[in-house]
């Protein structure tokens, strides 16, 4: 029998009705409910105080009681379905503008909606551990039962094309199999909290992944050793008036000669918003490559109306690593997925590295611009100190 914990109040949403009738649903129309009652009682006494079943946690569970806590259970599970739910919370507020800001479908707004009660709420999650070890195929059907959706809806939101992979929003883990939890990870852990605050912008639904770029302390003077610092410029304000797609510029050089500071600068000379994917999380974590990615990918959508540029830096890394799960080792990004992501992002990305020997000759020619930042000259770099 599980060690539990007291139950917590549930704090991804002010209104339980989806948590409840999700929980119903695992235990009727998945099986769940043979794993939680058992002939010694209860398996998850949280679960049971959740459901106001302590009534009979001192009672012999016989096989006649426990039909009669399945038949309460059934009931309930029955009246939930009937139940018209609630107003919205404002967790579920939040979630609605986020799901129009980005495009999503009721099915991948539904999704997301799950996998951050998932990952936020202890007693779906516990819940979801009575399906035990899933393959991508069982998630399908899983979350085509849980959510009241076809199973075709489930892999078309869940799919290469769709919203939820192209912004990261929710990534499936399609190497082999694990719990419900472990197979869907969301964009970020905290995303869910921001939302039940009822945040809206962003950059700060973003934060730990995305972040507003600092002012740059240079000036067009230190670069004026590097001409094609005025045909980057050019460049990046027709796309910008353009709506162009795919626009994207490599910078590289040594440590120290400015390149971070040359994309703050450009932006701001085009009067642009300037966003940096992360190399650290909150915690001062460094970032994988793929997670990264992820991260460029949801910035694209969230910014995609915006007059912007994204900046990532440390891009040898993510040209190097597979982006999918944090639980598979780091492989060659696939050339033609590569290709596509370059040709069809609509925010401009300045990609910066310290060296692309690394990186496949392919990729790089993707880029509208290769820019090696070199030392400014002596005399240059004793005015800079001054």
């Amino acid at each position: 029998m599980k060690t539990a914990n007291p139950v917590e109040p549930i704090h991804a949403c002010e209104s339980n009705d989806h948590l409840q009738l999700w929980i119903l649903r695992l235990f009727f129309r998945l099986g769940a409910c043979k794993q939680f009652i058992t002939q010694h009682g209860f398996n998850n006494q949280p679960l049971a105080e959740y459901l106001d079943l302590t009534k009979y946690q001192h009672q012999a569970f016989t096989p006649a009681l426990q039909q009669s806590i399945l038949s309460a259970l059934r009931l309930r599970y029955a009246e939930s379905e009937q139940q018209a739910m609630a107003a919205p919370s404002e967790f579920q507020r939040t979630l609605g503008k986020l799901a129009r800001r980005v495009g999503l479908s009721p099915a991948e707004s539904l999704i997301l909606e799950f996998t951050l009660q998932l990952h936020q709420e202890q007693l779906l999650d516990e819940a979801a551990e009575y399906l035990g070890q899933m393959t991508s195929a069982k998630v399908y059907r899983a979350l085509a039962t849980i959510l009241a959706l076809t199973e075709q809806e489930v892999r078309a939101a869940l799919g290469p094309l769709s919203l939820l992979t192209k912004t990261g929003l929710v990534n499936l883990e399609t190497n082999g199999a694990s719990t419900l939890r472990n197979k869907l990870e969301p964009f970020s852990s905290a995303l869910a909290e921001r939302l039940s605050a009822g945040e809206t912008d962003p950059a700060r639904l973003l934060a730990g992944m995305i972040s507003r770029c600092e002012p740059a302390h240079l000036t067009w003077q230190d670069y004026s050793h590097i001409p094609a610092v005025s045909l980057i410029k050019q460049w990046l304000h027709y796309a910008l008036q353009s709506s162009r797609p795919g626009v994207n510029i490599l910078i590289y050089g040594r440590p120290g000669t400015g390149k971070s500071q040359l994309c703050r600068l450009l932006a701001a000379g085009l009067n642009s918003e300037m966003y940096e994917v992360s190399s650290e999380n909150e915690a001062a974590r460094p970032i994988n490559g793929s997670r990264r990615l992820r991260a460029w990918r949801a910035a694209q959508r969230f910014f995609g109306g915006e007059k912007a540029l994204i900046l990532l830096d440390e891009a040898e890394d993510v040209f190097t690593e597979c982006p999918g799960s944090l639980t598979t080792s780091a492989q060659p990004v696939p050339k033609a997925w590569v290709n596509r992501l370059l040709e069809e992002n609509v925010v401009p990305t300045l990609w910066v590295s310290n060296e692309i020997g690394a990186m496949d000759p392919a990729y790089i020619r993707r880029f509208d611009i290769v820019l090696e930042l070199t030392a400014p000259p002596r005399a240059q770099r004793e005015a800079m100190l001054l």
